[in-house]
């Protein structure tokens, strides 16, 4: 064992948000999900809980969009849904639907 965290121990609302962290994998995670990327995930996600300044706001968000990204739920960035332009100004991401639009749609 390199780290067991200690520091999450000290602080309610670390170890609140690793509680959600590790409930959230248990509801996310198959027998048939690799799972090496997510263990780093979660890895580093804990260390910057315990190590860092960092917003707990923030390392939320980061391990959710990212988990949901390696478990299947990517939505598509690579151009507009619409017109397939990869950049035209402003790009708006619709929430609802998961696809990115330009400007001009």
């Amino acid at each position: 064992m390199i780290d067991i965290f200690y520091e999450l121990r000290e602080d309610i609302e670390k170890l609140s948000l690793a509680h959600y962290f590790s409930e959230l994998l248990l509801s996310c995670v198959t027998a048939f999900t690799d799972t090496e990327e997510i263990l780093r995930l979660t890895l580093n996600s804990l260390y910057y809980l315990c190590k860092s300044d960092k917003s707990i706001y923030l390392i939320k968000s980061v391990l959710e969009l990212k988990l949901m990204c390696l478990i299947g739920y990517l939505p598509s960035l690579v151009c507009c849904s619409n017109c397939n332009e990869f950049e035209n100004g402003n790009m708006y991401f619709n929430i609802n639907e998961g696809l990115l639009f330009c400007e001009d749609c």
